[in-house]
C-alpha cells in the first residue's frame, strides 16, 4: 500500500462504514492521480506519444516533444478572464467587513493563484484562520491534494457534493 492508500484509507475509517466510503477512497485516489498528472503538464513534462511522422509534421526535434506545452498559456488566458468583483455578506456590515478582509489579504492578487489552481486541478482550497500577529482573519491558498500533500475534500453525501469537511495532509520531515 503506497503513502497515497494508506493516507485516504485512514480517512475512509473515519467515514461511515460501507459502499460510500469506499467509493470515496476510490474516487479521491483517482483525483489525486489527476492532479498530479494535470500539474506535470502544465509543468511541460508529458508523454506526446508523437510518431516519427508526426514530429517531422510538427517541426519539432528529436528530444524536444517537450518544448511544445502551451497548457500554460491556456490556463492562464483563461484565469485572467476571471474577476472576482466582490464579497457579499448578509448584511452590510458584513459584507464592510469581508472587504476589509480581502483588502488585508491583498484579494486582488490572491485570487489569480486560486484560480489558475481550480482550472489546472479542477479543485482548490481557501483556509481560513486566524492571524494572532496581525489581529485579523488570514485566508492562505491550500492546493488539491496530489497524492502526497494538499487538501482532500470530503462531500456531504454522493448526491450533494457540498463539503461537510476538508482535510490537509502534509509531511514534516526532520
Amino acid at each position: 500500500m503506497g503513502t497515497s492508500d494508506a493516507v485516504l484509507d485512514s480517512i475512509r475509517k473515519l467515514l461511515p462504514k460501507g459502499i460510500a466510503g469506499d467509493a470515496w477512497a476510490t474516487d479521491s485516489a483517482l483525483q489525486a492521480q489527476n492532479v498530479a498528472l494535470y500539474r506535470r503538464y502544465m509543468d511541460g513534462d508529458f508523454d506526446a506519444n508523437m510518431t516519427e511522422e508526426m514530429r517531422m509534421a510538427l517541426r519539432i526535434p528529436e528530444g524536444r516533444e517537450m518544448g511544445a506545452n502551451h497548457c500554460d498559456l491556456v490556463v492562464s488566458a483563461m484565469a485572467d478572464r476571471l474577476n472576482v468583483t466582490g464579497i457579499k455578506g448578509d448584511s452590510e456590515a458584513a459584507t464592510a467587513w469581508l472587504g476589509d478582509i480581502a483588502e488585508l489579504n491583498r484579494f486582488d492578487g490572491f485570487q489569480m493563484d486560486v484560480h489558475e489552481a481550480a482550472l489546472r486541478d479542477g479543485d482548490t482550497y481557501v483556509m481560513v484562520d486566524w492571524d494572532n500577529d496581525a489581529k485579523h482573519v488570514r485566508w492562505t491558498h491550500e492546493l488539491a491534494y496530489d497524492g502526497i500533500e494538499g487538501m482532500i475534500g470530503i462531500p456531504r453525501s454522493r448526491s450533494n457534493p457540498e463539503l461537510a469537511a476538508a482535510i490537509k495532509i502534509w509531511h514534516e520531515t526532520r
